[in-house]
């Protein structure tokens, strides 16, 4: 097994379960950041929101990739593993799926409320 394909089995259908809430985690910490910075400007810290919503959705259809590729494209392997890379993939993307609607959550309330309320 190269290398390439290690990554593409193996590590590409967890992308949605790691990346995602990486991204909602520097998310909540530049909204505690930016509304002091932002008072009355340019909505920076609904952009970023918005910015890693649209990056965990295209890091949930990665993983989901993974689940509806051809089985027969597979070859069959023995894991010691219980988890298939395929339920790994379905659980990133519904993961990925669930950190996009927070961090668009965050984005609204940051367009909905203008940083200067203190």
């Amino acid at each position: 097994m190269n290398t390439d394909s290690f990554i593409r089995s193996r590590l590409s259908p967890s992308v949605g379960l790691v990346v995602p809430p990486l991204l909602w985690a520097a998310n909540t910490q530049a909204g505690q950041i930016l509304p002091y910075a932002e008072c009355g400007s340019f909505k920076i810290t609904a952009a970023t929101s918005f910015l890693a919503a649209a990056l965990s959705l295209v890091m949930a259809y990665l993983s989901w990739l993974t689940v509806r590729r051809d089985p027969s494209e597979r070859p069959l392997e023995v894991t010691l593993l219980p988890a298939s890379p395929s339920f790994v993939g379905l659980l990133s993307a519904l993961n990925g799926a669930l950190f996009a609607f927070a961090l668009l959550l965050q984005g609204l309330s940051s367009v909905v409320l203008i940083g200067c309320e203190r």
